[in-house]
């Protein structure tokens, strides 16, 4: 809730009064919250203000021009607030940049997310990182290969076959913001798990996978 990678400045994450802060924002978003719209996923539910303060890229509540009608904040319910301030633990960084896998299915992101948590447990115990966490494969085609594998090796064919990996790399840092794409698709997923299977090469030491990122602008 209070670790250095979901909130990134050294002092919010070890200070008594900002840990109670936090406690107290999640506290009255299922207490305390009056009724409404949420302006993420349209649920009608118990409704928090999102600014500067608990959510990304607002703006504060005296910028009055920041958000439509001149509100103070963002109507979001609880759920899409708790989802935006962890996602940190669902992405990677790899090759100095964030990572983020969108899959077809529960059962692909679970395979994705045990990785990450496990990265982010690891990094949290022992303060190494702040923002999301470095992936344990120094390059972008390793750490998608590696994502590739762990799934293939844990899901049935049937499950393979419904997959498709999408994954997001990019970066708004200095005067070259970019994004990647890089999609595999389920021929492929079936066709990496057929290798590993009766081959056993797929996850064999200094095994690669060639990744053709495409640009978007």
């Amino acid at each position: 809730l209070n670790s250095s990678i979901t909130q990134t400045q050294g002092v919010y994450a070890t200070s008594e009064g900002k840990l109670a802060k936090t406690r107290g924002i999640f506290d009255a978003a299922f207490t305390q919250a009056p009724d409404g719209y949420c302006e993420i996923c349209g649920r009608h539910a118990h409704i928090v203000r999102g600014d500067r303060t608990n959510f990304p890229l607002a703006g504060s509540g005296t910028e009055v021009n920041f958000h439509p009608s001149l509100m103070p904040g963002i109507d979001l319910c609880p759920e899409c607030l708790a989802a935006v301030f962890f996602l940190p633990v669902a992405v990677l960084q790899a090759a100095g940049k964030p990572l983020a896998l969108q899959a077809r299915t529960q059962r692909g992101y679970d395979a994705w997310l045990h990785s990450t948590v496990d990265v982010f447990r690891d990094a949290a115990a022992k303060g190494l990182s702040k923002g999301p966490v470095k992936a344990r494969e120094a390059t972008l085609p390793n750490v998608i290969y590696a994502a590739a594998v762990r799934f293939v090796q844990s899901a049935a064919e049937e499950e393979v076959a419904k997959e498709q990996f999408t994954f997001f790399s990019f970066t708004n840092f200095g005067s070259g913001p970019e994004a990647n794409i890089v999609v595999l698709p389920p021929g492929l997923l079936l066709y990496l798990r057929h290798v590993e299977k009766h081959t056993g090469e797929a996850h064999a030491p200094g095994g690669n996978l060639t990744v053709t990122a495409s640009p978007v602008t």
